[in-house]
Order: C-alpha cells, then structure tokens, then sequence
C-alpha cells in the first residue's frame, strides 16, 4: 500500500496488552519489508490507577500515508 497513495485506518481493542504488541509489531515489521511505505501506530494502555499510558512510533511519509493504532484494556 506505500505506492498507492491511499489512506488507512485500524482502531482495534485487545484484552491484554501483550496482544495489542504483537499486531503493532506486525505493523514494524511490514515497515521494515517495504509492505508499508509510513505508518503512525500506538499502543494505549490504562493503568489499574486510570493512568493512560501510550507507546507510540512514527515514520515519516514517504509514499502516501498509513496509519495505526492498537489499543489494550487494563
């Protein structure tokens, strides 16, 4: 999709955070073997003390836009 110049979009909710890792680790991954051109992806987690907590990467565009973002429940 980095050639296309299309836009898209995943919001997704995962029942723990090690679950909501791996697919934002898909989303390196497909980075790095130029399956994905640029990418915007998190994942945002809520503490047990309501504490909102985002571990969050950014690539810079390249060829058109993607995005992503994961989230966990705590």
């Amino acid at each position: 999709m980095s050639g296309s110049g299309g836009t898209f979009v995943m919001v997704a909710t995962y029942p723990d955070e090690a679950t909501a890792q791996q697919d934002y680790q898909v989303v390196k991954d497909a980075h790095a073997t130029g399956l994905v051109g640029s990418y915007d992806a998190a994942v945002v987690t809520k503490d047990a003390s309501g504490k909102v907590h985002e571990n969050k990467d950014e690539k810079a565009t390249r060829h058109g836009a993607w995005w992503g973002v994961a989230g966990a429940r705590a």
